[in-house]
């Protein structure tokens, strides 16, 4: 799972002391939440590459599906970055997981060495590819909003939000941890709550910031609707209710996986010394937290209706491409789209 709490068992300090003291109490647990995490990292990554093979149906390659709404190139990108940096951050819990069968992972030693080194580096990239997949749901919105008004959001706010916030993310967590070194890790409560808090924030942030930028995506699209038509009818209702429930079902995904999280941040810092509460929720995050790739693959792609069929994707690549427009709100051309509407209106605009 991917915790703040796991950076703490890579300091020196921290594994003489558990070594001497807790060791023997502590070998079954971490082994138990270890198999949990492996497992589900396994099934996970193998169901997101399942789902996102191409299909034997006219517009569906990679990363393509001819059932989705609200998906056009830049949406499609964004989509791309967020399935791609949650695959990659769940494959770094399973890395992770692999090495720490060993039961003396990182070992105890008065100095550091390689295992302490690769401890932090694992937890950096499992940390920076969460945080990378946090603040893309969040450009998702941003972009779902720019999109049903008509507008595009620059690539640079894109690259800075996507790829270097995360980095500003971990490199603040690092340095308010290991500002003295990696050898010893003897932080007071107030910094333990603020380390938890800064790997938090961009979670809750999702929480806060999409349900508005849903909203007022979703009213921007009804207007954009109003406006070509001139009517409101079943139709158009239609595809309203369609956009509502998949931000809503995009929320629901992300607040499954990682509600966890929140929970164990306010175990921490409440100093709740319930082992079994604690236990429970990190074999809780084992499970959750490695899915949050296929929940994003499901509610972005949907689930797929047709066979796999590498033959087709081959065939329809080369055509395909030449004909992708980038003010198409759905990458798809299938006729019964549920954005059929707004990619009429985009293309009479342009007219």
């Amino acid at each position: 799972m991917a915790s703040a709490a796991f950076f703490h068992t890579c300091a020196v300090y921290n594994n003489i002391t558990n070594h001497d003291h807790h060791h023997e109490g502590r070998v079954l647990v971490e082994r138990v939440v270890t198999i949990v995490a492996m497992t589900f990292c396994m099934i996970s990554l193998l169901v997101v590459i399942y789902l996102l093979l191409p299909r034997d149906v006219r517009g569906s390659e990679w990363w393509r599906n001819p059932g989705r709404i609200l998906v056009g190139p830049n949406l499609n990108a964004i989509i791309r970055a967020v399935v791609i940096t949650s695959f990659l951050g769940t494959l770094g819990i399973l890395v992770r997981s692999a090495v720490q069968m060993d039961e003396n992972f990182p070992g105890p030693s008065e100095v550091e060495n390689g295992e302490h080194i690769f401890c932090v580096v694992i937890n950096v990239l499992i940390e920076y590819f969460f945080q990378s997949s946090y603040f893309w749901i969040i450009l998702y919105a941003i972009e779902a909003l720019m999109v049903a008004n008509n507008k595009e959001l620059p690539t640079a706010v894109k690259y800075i939000l996507g790829w270097i916030m995360p980095g500003i993310v971990c490199g603040s967590g690092l340095l308010l941890l290991y500002h003295n070194g990696i050898k010893e890790d003897g932080k007071t409560e107030i910094e333990r709550a603020m380390l938890y808090f800064i790997f938090l924030f961009p979670i809750l942030l999702v929480l806060i910031c999409n349900p508005f930028l849903f909203y007022f995506a979703s009213k921007a699209a009804k207007r954009a609707l109003i406006w070509h038509y001139g009517r409101y009818t079943a139709s158009e209702r239609k595809l309203i209710d369609s956009i509502h429930f998949k931000f809503i079902l995009i929320l629901a995904a992300f607040l499954t996986s990682w509600l966890p999280n929140i929970i164990d941040a306010v175990i921490h810092m409440a100093q709740n010394d319930n082992k079994t509460a604690k236990l429970t929720i990190w074999i809780i995050m084992c499970v959750l937290n490695p899915l949050q790739p296929v929940l994003c693959a499901l509610v972005l792609w949907g689930l797929p209706e047709s066979r796999i069929s590498f033959s087709s994707w081959w065939n329809n690549t080369s055509t395909d491409l030449s004909d992708v427009s980038s003010s198409n709100v759905n990458f798809s051309r299938s006729t019964s789209s549920e954005t059929e509407p707004l990619i009429s209106f985009r293309r009479k605009e342009r007219k």
